[in-house]
């Protein structure tokens, strides 16, 4: 029996939902058991956040992802057309400081600095995602590609927020020479 975990709710502070989940589509095609995040990606405060957490079913889904055998996710770069902001998850001044606080990447909107350390601080306080494990040796992979997605990867891989990738060959050769 498959099951699909999502990591992170995509639900936005207007209240919108983001047509990103691609886990709905991968139940449609597996007619796997699919556990959607309920909760949008960021709460209002770091004592909201704390509240969601408990709520059961969200129990459930970090639960079934801190025993999965294999997490995948995407990768994207904190800059001036960062996704996060781009898609209206964290306003405008929450990205620069992301960026003055050394965020260099997010995966599952969790912010990491240049040696792939996550942060303590900014959005990541009210962030309700389930947050990356470094000290497993399940795969963690992630799929990004482009010259944009080389200082994130490199730091991501460096802190062990993700331990494996799937990208293409410019991509790979860049992390390598470098």
């Amino acid at each position: 029996l498959h099951r699909l975990v999502s990591l992170v709710g995509n639900i936005s502070p207007d209240g919108s939902a983001r047509p990103y989940d691609a886990l709905i589509k991968l139940a449609e095609i597996t007619s796997a058991q699919y556990f959607p995040m309920p909760l949008p990606m960021h709460a209002s405060t770091a004592s909201q956040r704390k509240r969601l957490l408990e709520i059961e079913s969200v129990q459930r889904n970090f639960a079934m992802a801190a025993a999965a055998d294999i997490w995948l996710s995407g990768i994207s770069q904190i800059d001036e057309d960062a996704i996060l902001y781009r898609d209206g998850f964290i306003t405008r001044d929450e990205l620069l400081e992301l960026i003055r606080l050394g965020a260099v990447g997010e995966n599952v909107g969790w912010a990491f600095d240049a040696s792939g350390r996550i942060l303590s601080r900014g959005s990541n306080a009210r962030l309700t995602s389930v947050p990356p494990q470094t000290d497993t040796p399940q795969p963690r992979i992630c799929v990004a590609h482009g010259p944009k997605k080389i200082i994130p990867l490199r730091a991501a891989l460096a802190g062990r927020i993700v331990n494996g990738m799937i990208t293409d060959e410019p991509t790979a050769r860049a992390l390598l020479r470098e």
